[in-house]
């Protein structure tokens, strides 16, 4: 078998450092591993790990982040990145990493489960299938309410938000825990409510940097008020008003939502490439 060498980056700042270029060229497939990254010099916690995988002329193959336990993260960089899976999933395995599971281009995760399976007999199965997409162009669209910011008063985002998660993800989120990321966003101005034309809170949605991009998540709409535009004209409404801010928006749409993805390509989002949630079977 074709060797391959492992080289790990002991903080996220040697990360940032060593791969620099590599983040900035490709910011939009490497969203979720940005995400991860805060320019920090404190040693990682034990089962966290960045780095890369090269080959036998020390050309890069494969980049790697696990943030467990969320899933570890996957890109290819060379044309050896789908038989580097086998090289990282051995050392992994070795080194006794605990992953949830792993995200990236199919091909590389169906290799990367496969060898993990060989290797420990745990299975791998997809959780979620996911495009990425990039706003191209803002599309004109009818707007009959209004985006503000959210703030203190808006408790009832707390929930919504557990309901969204819940939703996205199939995965249920505790209260305290939804809390926390409401008052997260509302520290960082980056949580923001659609009202309709009654004024009637409807809609959430957060747009937060990573790179040069904002990325838009906790897409949300109160079940009664779906079907009525709500969620379309609050996209819009604030890619326009964020528009010059950042190099662009990006978002992550499950492949299996009809209806998300009929609301974002008629914003003007566009297909940017796969994303594939694999998850270790219990």
């Amino acid at each position: 078998m074709k060797r391959f060498n492992i080289k790990i980056s002991p903080s996220n700042r040697e990360f940032e450092k060593a791969y620099a270029n590599i983040l900035t060229d490709f910011e939009l497939q490497l969203n979720l591993f940005l995400r991860n990254l805060d320019g920090s010099d404190k040693a990682l916690p034990p089962n966290n790990m960045r780095g890369a995988v090269y080959n036998e002329n020390n050309e890069i193959e494969l980049l790697f982040l696990n943030a467990y336990p969320f899933n570890l993260q996957i890109a290819a960089l060379g044309d050896g990145a789908v038989p580097a899976t086998a090289g990282l999933a051995e050392y992994i395995v070795e080194n006794d990493i605990a992953i949830r599971g792993v995200q990236g281009e199919l091909e590389l995760c169906l290799a990367f489960a496969n060898e993990y399976e060989k290797l420990t007999g745990r299975k791998m199965r997809v959780h979620i299938d996911m495009d990425i997409l990039r706003l191209t162009k803002l599309n004109a669209v009818t707007v009959n309410g209004k985006l503000r910011l959210a703030n203190e008063n808006d408790q009832f985002a707390k929930d919504w938000i557990a309901a969204m998660w819940l939703e996205a993800v199939n995965e249920r989120i505790a209260p305290d825990s939804a809390l926390e990321k409401f008052n997260t966003m509302l520290v960082s101005r980056n949580l923001f409510v659609y009202e309709n034309e009654n004024g009637k809170p409807v809609s959430i949605v957060q747009a937060k940097p990573f790179g040069s991009y904002a990325t838009l998540s906790y897409v949300y709409t109160q079940p009664e008020y779906r079907n009525r535009g709500y969620g379309k004209a609050m996209v819009h409404e604030l890619c326009k008003k964020l528009m010059g801010e950042y190099k662009g928006f990006v978002l992550f749409v499950d492949k299996t939502n009809p209806s998300a993805n009929k609301i974002y390509n008629a914003v003007g989002f566009k297909k940017v490439c796969e994303n594939y949630d694999f998850r270790i079977v219990e």
